[in-house]
């Protein structure tokens, strides 16, 4: 299979919006009035198309001066997590009013913490792994059943001694022999590409800590639910910055590192004591980095269990409590880690607030005021209009990836009504007939080209049960999953789109001839005249599938 080249397609692309590739994010105005949404939204794209491209496909390939500027904003997160553990505040308030604007927002956001965490207590028994790289083990050999049997791809799992006693407890209720564990004091450090000049420093925390991190995430999660606050969707932080791209009433705000400026005496302030032993017990106090023993001063680094959790119910803690003080509405409050959402007139309040602890706003990706462009949680809207952009992360060799680029730029086309029809069109050359397989669109992105697309097949399957999948001419159809059940009721749906396939796919002549065609969704819970089959086939047909049980 050729390559499509990232220049190749960059010159495509640009060529036929007519504008050049913009070195840096585009102005929201021209000529001091508000640009039109149809401009933006191509440089936009432009911009963003080949940005996170990584230009090394090995760790060892990482320039030098990529790893300096990572490293160095790792050092400074590091620096100001120091600064706060050691003054309780990352600098002094001289303005007396703001001082008692933090004060009592301070007290607000404690008091929240406290309501929102009092109910719940983790369940030790009911932790599970995860499929994440851990100390002892890479991605490959991560499978959470191999840690569940005791199993790490350099022997024994690890654990921290603080978090023994915890572990024990989690033993109780298993009557499977313990392999036994290494105890440990650090985390291994490491990273992955974030952009093609960044990566991002995360730590690999030992197996046994993970598992009881996660339970403490899981129980941090459902407490912050049954406050308001779902961690399980995005929709709402997505909305959200819709409608602030609007009305320009709302407000996003973006951190800089937010979990590498998590400090150890933040959390001391506002936790319970509960939850905070929780914590202190279970994370890695410290990290190797380059064969050398680093402590950290911040709580955890990305990797860790329940990280994620945690700084969603600070930074809610203290949206929250600034929305009382300040007098904005909490309906308008959204979170997700640190994609936060708040009214316009608490941003900068809440900024100056969260800076106070040490956290970095990020300008750059913070929007409020009159400013017509609103991005969170994956979505970027510009004055009511979807801008947000393709990515193109890897290189472009094979099918996945190019199944991957074709559908979206045909969602971007849908969601901003520019048409690129020359772009589509090299992208779809360069995958083989025989491989352009239409799916329906709820497959993956990566399985198929979504329906409807041109000059594509319309593929002749049949269900092989030895390999529970779809197979086309000794082709597997599907993407490997982990969820046997949900893989099942995918192809059994992709079974009946086959069967009753939309009018698009069929020849004129052959729907002219259709004179009954049954209308219902999944299969039919009793036998059905179906189109071209006469009754004694029906029988054979219904009987195919009578142990596939209902589809929904």
């Amino acid at each position: 299979m050729e390559t499509l080249s990232s220049a190749q397609l960059r010159d495509v692309v640009s060529s036929e919006l007519g504008l050049p590739v913009p070195d840096q994010l585009p102005d929201r105005e021209l000529g001091g009035v508000e640009k039109a949404p149809e401009l933006f939204a191509k440089e936009y794209f432009l911009y963003n198309l080949l940005r996170k491209v990584e230009p090394f496909s090995r760790k060892e390939e990482v320039p030098a001066s990529v790893l300096r500027t990572s490293l160095k904003a790792f050092a400074d997160a590091e620096h100001n997590c120091r600064v706060m553990n050691r003054c309780g505040r990352y600098y002094s308030v001289v303005d007396a009013k703001l001082n008692s604007l933090f004060t009592e927002a301070s007290r607000l956001a404690r008091v929240l913490i406290s309501r929102w965490l009092s109910d719940f207590w983790p369940d030790w028994e009911e932790a599970r792994f995860t499929g994440g790289a851990s100390r002892l083990s890479s991605r490959r050999f991560s499978l959470p059943a191999l840690k569940l049997a005791g199993f790490s791809e350099k022997g024994q799992l690890s654990i921290t001694t603080p978090a023994l006693p915890y572990y024990r407890y989690y033993r109780t209720g298993i009557t499977a022999e313990d392999r036994g564990y290494t105890i440990v004091d650090d985390s291994r450090f490491d990273f992955v590409a974030k952009t093609a000049k960044t990566v991002r420093f995360i730590a690999m925390e030992p197996e046994l800590n993970m598992l009881l991190q996660k339970a403490v995430g899981d129980t941090i999660r459902a407490a912050l639910r049954k406050a308001g606050i779902d961690l399980n969707t995005q929709r709402l932080n997505q909305d959200l910055a819709y409608h602030g791209s609007v009305f320009r009433n709302l407000g996003t705000v973006d951190l800089s590192n937010a979990s590498d400026t998590l400090s150890i005496e933040l959390v001391r302030q506002y936790l319970p004591k509960r939850f905070l032993r929780y914590v202190l017990d279970l994370r890695t106090p410290y990290t190797s980095v380059g064969g050398k023993k680093h402590r950290l001063e911040k709580v955890a680094s990305m990797g860790n269990g329940f990280i994620f959790e945690l700084q969603s119910l600070i930074y809610a803690a203290f949206a929250h409590a600034m929305t009382l003080v300040v007098g904005g509405r909490e309906c308008d409050i959204a979170i997700y880690g640190d994609d936060i959402i708040v009214s316009g007139c608490v941003v900068e309040p809440l900024m100056q607030f969260l800076e106070w602890h040490g956290f970095c706003p990020n300008l750059d990706k913070s929007y409020w005021g009159n400013d017509p462009f609103r991005e969170s949680c994956g979505k970027h809207y510009f004055a009511g209009r979807d801008v947000t952009p393709v990515y193109v992360k890897g290189k472009l060799d094979n099918l996945p990836a190019l199944f991957r680029l074709f559908n979206s730029l045909k969602r971007w086309e849908e969601q901003t009504g520019v048409r690129i029809p020359d772009t589509i069109s090299l992208v779809l050359s360069y995958i083989p007939k025989r491989d352009r397989v239409l799916v329906p669109r709820s497959y993956s992105i990566t399985a198929g080209l979504h329906f409807p697309a041109k000059g594509c097949v319309f593929p002749r399957t049949v269900y092989v049960r030895r390999y529970q999948r779809l197979v086309r001419k000794g082709r597997f159809m599907t993407e490997a999953q982990v969820d046997i059940s949900s893989r099942l009721d995918d192809e059994v749906r992709y079974i009946d789109w086959l069967r009753n396939p939309p009018v698009a796919l069929l020849p004129l002549e052959v729907w002219r001839h259709i004179t009954y065609r049954p209308s219902h969704h999944g299969l039919p819970r009793e036998r059905k005249s179906y189109r071209g089959v006469g009754s004694p086939e029906a029988s054979s047909v219904w009987s195919s599938f009578e142990d596939w049980g209902e589809m929904a």
